[in-house]
């Protein structure tokens, strides 16, 4: 969202950034609670902050590299991983993160799928603006992106939520025989 609204508005990445993660902090404490924001604040400090030191980064190092599928596999793969773990151990990196914590609340949704949903619109949104109607080449990086996008929620929810398809749990209670009794008779 940042850089089409650098490019439609001329206003700096890092400045949209801080003042939407601003925003999304104080939106976060009233609809996630208190340890939540406080989780998301140390991700919503340092983001800006990386995004700032790195905005530059491409026109100091040359990525050569003729596979476009392949960086964006590789891209989505640690992304996934990375924003997976961030979430597992109760952290965020703030911005849509938030806002993708807050749908998968309200909404039952996985967080995988939340920022699957999320960043599937803006991105088809950004190809509008980034390249315009019947521009092939921003609409071929927004199929890449639409890739990534997947692969990286995808992976989230595997880092999440585990690998295998069956999950396990612990009821610790006192009422132990109704409960196996509720269980036997209404899941079979």
């Amino acid at each position: 969202i940042s850089i089409v609204i650098k490019k439609v508005f001329n206003i700096p990445t890092t400045t949209f950034i801080s003042i939407t993660y601003v925003t999304l902090l104080i939106l976060s404490y009233f609809i996630l609670g208190k340890k939540v924001t406080k989780h998301s604040l140390i991700g919503s400090i340092v983001y800006p902050i990386c995004v700032y030191l790195t905005e530059d980064i491409a026109t100091l190092i040359q990525f050569n590299v003729d596979n476009v599928l392949l960086v964006t596999i590789f891209g989505a793969l640690l992304n996934g991983l990375g924003s997976g773990l961030t979430f597992k151990y109760g952290f965020s990196t703030g911005g849509s993160d938030i806002i993708c914590l807050i749908m998968s609340k309200y909404l039952k949704i996985s967080i995988g799928d939340a920022i699957k949903t999320l960043n599937f619109i803006i991105i088809i949104s950004s190809g509008f603006f980034i390249g315009g109607p019947g521009v092939l080449y921003a609409w071929e990086n927004v199929m890449y992106a639409l890739i990534a996008i997947y692969l990286i929620s995808m992976l989230n929810d595997k880092v999440l939520l585990g690998v295998s398809s069956s999950k396990a749990f612990y009821i610790i209670t006192e009422h132990e025989t109704s409960i196996k009794d509720f269980l036997i008779r209404e899941l079979g």
